[in-house]
Order: C-alpha cells, then structure tokens, then sequence
C-alpha cells in the first residue's frame, strides 16, 4: 500500500524522486515549452529541431537508465512524445529499478554523483536548445532588420533621384519667360488683350543632346513648374533657387538685373555696392522677360470692359510729400440697411474717364485685384502657390512721368503714390514697364522682423530720425526683380528725367498671416474651450 501510494506521488522516503531528477525533468519540461513556442512562429524549422531534440532525450535516458520514481517521469515523458506506450513505461520502470538498486549499494552517493553528471548533459542540452533556437529567432530578425533597412535605402536614393532630375529639368525650364512656362501652348505674347506688343527674346537653342526646354514644358508636372518657375523670376542674377531660399527669403533683400548693363540715372548704384543686391549676369538683355504678364494697355481695357469699384478693385491715391503723407482719393464707401435690418456695403463704380484723368493729374493706380481680369496674373499666382505652400496675391502699381503736379509728390520731382512704409507680407517686385526708383531700409525695431501687420505710414523725416539709411537706393528697369523680406521699409517714386515714361509694377505677395503664431493664435482658444 505504501508502496503504491509513494509510486503514484512520484514523493517521499527514499524511494522519491532524486534531486536530479527533478532538475532533468524540469529542464526537459522547460526546453519542450521552448520548443512549442518556437514551432508556432517558425513551424517547419523548430519542428525538426524539436524532433531531434525528442531522439536526443529518449536515447540519453535509456543509457542513463533513467532516474527517480517513475510516476511523475512517465507522465512528463508521455506528454513530451506526444503518445503512450507500454513498451516505454516498461523499459522506465526497469531503469529505475537498477538505479536504486545502485543508489542502495553506494549509500546514496551514487545518486549525488548521477546527479551531477546528469545536471552537466542536461544544462549542455539546454544550451544547445536554446543556442539554436536563440539563433534562428535571432537571424530572422536580424535577416527583416537587414530587408527593411535595404528597402528603406533603396527608397532613399530612388527619391533623391526623383528630386534630382527634377532639379535637373527645372534648371532646364528656367530659360524660358515666365509666360512661356505659365502657357506653354502659347509662349510669350503682349498681354492678355495685346497682340501687337513685343514678345519675349526665344529661349537659348538647346545643347546638343539635350531635349529643348520648350519641348519638355508641356509634359513636366506643376511641381516642375512651379520651381522652374521661381528660378526664372531669379534667373539673370545667377541666384539659384536653393540659394535664394537658404540666403534670402524671410532674411533681405534681393535685387535681380535683366539687363546686362546698368542705367546711369539710378542714383549711383546697381544694385552690386549694396548689401542683398546682386548685379546684372553677365552675356544678354532679358528686358523682356515679363512681357506678357499685365501691359498698361489692359488695364485700360480691365476699365473699359468691366465694372471696378473704389476701394474693393482699385485706389487712386498720390503720396503729398510736403505734408510727409499719402492722400486716398476713391469715394468712401456706402453703408446702407436692406429692408430685413441688414447692413450692407456699396461701393462706388470707377469710371474709366475720372481714373484716366486723375492719372494724369499724378495720381497712381493700384489695383487690388489684378487677377480677377487677367489670366496671366491668375496663371502666376496660382502656379506660384504650388510652390510655396501658401496664398499668394497679386496688387498693380501704374504710376505717371514728371506731370505739372509732380513737386506734390516725390522731393525729386518724379510721381509717388504711397508713404514709405513697411508690409506684412513676402514681396516680390515685378518690373513690367518703365522705370521706377526704389529705397529699401533695414526693419526699424527688431519686433518689426517678421512683421505680422503692415506699418503705418512713415515720412522721409521720420526714417532720418530713426537712423535708418537705405539698404538698396536703386532704379528698377524693364525686366528686373526686387525681392523684399516683410518688415522692410520701402519707398518709390519715377524719375523726373528726359524719359519721361510712366512705371507699372507688379507685387506678387505671399505668407500673409502665414506663421506659427497666426496658427497657434488660432488653435489654443479652440484647444481650451475643448
């Protein structure tokens, strides 16, 4: 009964399970649940391993001839097999009774010796159990590691490829005008409404083995574009367009020459002996490079054709320089209630022969909207966008010759429509027509850098002052550039010379309450009320 009691319990006295024994079986249990969770990841691998494993194990416990009782073992050896056998138990049982026959006659020093020398096999056993099942779970993801980081490289150079030939066909486009790129079915022409205005030099002939860049224009993307794009704006100054974005923007000023010589009435300077001005590229005359764009002659036509209203599409305004202010000279606008209590605002009508006369008066015209009666402005500004990530906008400046009014204006005779001031706003300054003298000053504070709201208006005693002296004092011509950081002060005024010629301008406009502070401004409230 003892006996039998004792053999189920696989315990007590001393015919129970040897310390040995016990670390075998636990090991052995150990390396099958090891084997188990390895064959449900890497099934086809760890089954062979476990199979050897199994032969390796029966083989050793036959030579050993087993140790301990054999209740707890038999189980525990069943369960490892995956099957139960009568054959097996039997051989168990015999090898048991031999080693506690040996146990019995060496005074139980035999089993301590057994022990050890059974603990040795085992614990090199499961070294070997876990070495390969370390190295395989290892090596498959070291093995995804290694393909992931590969792919992850190989996407790398494929996108800086990508962006390389982009580059590339970019720097090809820019030699072309910006209308050539804007409309390339079309290329240059006057305006929008003039056909019998000179068009654009044509574009450099292509080198040999190179694709032509008007060939390539009708099948790059607006990404392409749009950088092309920027890069002819800038191009004549050999500014790149990675330099230009690394050097300049949001930093000073840049001024970019399209003629390769320099007029002498520019109050003495180019444009190269100040800082942020870079001089005129050397080998051609890009004068007509903004061709196409806006004429003088469409804003007549935009007067003649369509309705514009004072204060919302256009300003007739003149800077009076001895009062050191500008004077708005659009009808203010009407308030009026509808019959539902509504208020509502009307704006005067501009008729075409008040504007024309107080332009002649020395008056400058801005529209403020040019876009809305012009596809090329519109072409512009939206490719322009693609380029920036931002709005962009568009105001037009068409300012008269010396008049009998122009000593009202500007001390050097020429006519001026604003006060010197500073913007809110990235500026780049268009030369469309004419000739047009510009002073461009330094930010008066520094919390006027990155200015999020445009000045007041300064007068010419007031920079004095203040200390300020002009960055760049120059004359812009036909065809050239003027790029302006928001919170530059700026003046302009044309030139009371032999010439006598009128200035028309564009203002291209962009990151106009663009910024992170616009933004957080914006999602805090909405954050906290939340």
């Amino acid at each position: 009964m003892g006996d039998g009691k004792h053999a189920a319990a696989g315990g007590g006295g001393g015919g129970g399970m040897s310390r040995a024994a016990k670390k075998r079986a636990k090991k052995r249990q150990r390396a099958a649940e090891q084997a188990e969770e390895a064959a449900k990841n890497i099934p086809a691998a760890n089954k062979k391993t476990d199979a050897k494993n199994t032969t390796k194990k029966r083989k050793k416990k036959r030579n050993r001839g087993g140790g301990g009782e054999g209740g707890s073992e038999e189980d525990l050896s069943s369960k490892e097999r995956g099957i139960g056998g009568d054959a097996d138990d039997a051989i168990d049982d015999a090898a048991d009774e031999n080693m506690e026959k040996e146990d019995d006659r060496d005074g139980g020093g035999g089993g301590s010796v057994g022990g050890e020398s059974d603990d040795m096999d085992d614990e090199q056993l499961d070294c070997d159990v876990d070495r390969d099942l370390g190295s395989k779970k290892s090596g498959g993801k070291s093995g995804r590691k290694a393909r992931r980081e590969k792919k992850r490289k190989a996407k790398e150079e494929e996108d800086d490829e990508d962006t390389r030939e982009e580059a590339e066909v970019a720097v090809l486009l820019s030699s072309l005008t910006p209308r050539e790129i804007l409309f390339p079915s079309e290329g240059a022409r006057g305006g929008d409404d003039d056909e019998g205005a000179d068009v654009a030099d044509p574009p450099a002939p292509p080198v040999a083995g190179m694709p032509s860049p008007s060939d390539l224009i009708g099948d790059a993307t607006a990404k392409i574009r749009a950088a092309a794009l920027l890069s002819s704006l800038l191009g004549p100054s050999g500014v790149s367009r990675a330099q230009f974005y690394a050097e300049y923007w949001e930093k000073k000023p840049l001024l970019v020459r399209a003629a390769s010589t320099s007029s002498s009435s520019d109050g003495g300077n180019s444009g190269g002996g100040k800082e942020g001005g870079v001089g005129r590229k050397k080998g051609g005359d890009c004068k007509k490079r903004l061709n196409g764009l806006l004429s003088k002659s469409d804003i007549e036509t935009m007067l003649d054709r369509h309705t514009l209203r004072y204060g919302r599409d256009i300003n007739v305004t003149r800077f009076v320089s001895s009062a050191g202010r500008r004077v708005t000279l659009d009808p203010p606008p009407q308030i009026k209630t509808t019959s539902s209590g509504e208020e509502i605002t009307e704006y005067e009508s501009a008729s075409s022969d008040e504007v024309w006369s107080r332009y002649r008066d020395g008056c400058t015209l801005r529209l403020l909207c040019p876009h809305k009666h012009s596809d090329s402005v519109h072409a512009l500004l939206s490719l322009l966008e693609s380029e920036w990530g931002c709005m962009a906008g568009a105001n037009a400046y068409l300012t008269p010759g010396p008049t009998a009014n122009s000593q009202k204006g500007s001390k050097d005779g020429g006519c001026q429509g604003f006060a010197p001031h500073y913007d809110d706003i990235e500026a780049f300054v268009l030369q469309l027509e004419g000739r047009k003298r510009w002073r461009v000053y330094p930010p008066p504070t520094g919390t006027d850098v990155s200015a999020r709201t445009s000045s007041r208006d300064y007068s010419p005693d007031e920079l004095t002052e203040m200390g300020l002296e002009p960055t760049l004092d120059v004359v812009l011509e036909e065809g050239d550039v003027l790029y302006m950081p928001r919170g530059w002060v700026h003046s302009a005024h044309t030139l009371n010379d032999r010439d006598g010629t009128h200035s028309l301008h564009l203002t291209v406009s962009a990151m106009q309450n663009w910024n992170w502070a616009e933004f957080l401004e914006l999602l805090l409230p909405e954050a906290l009320e939340a």
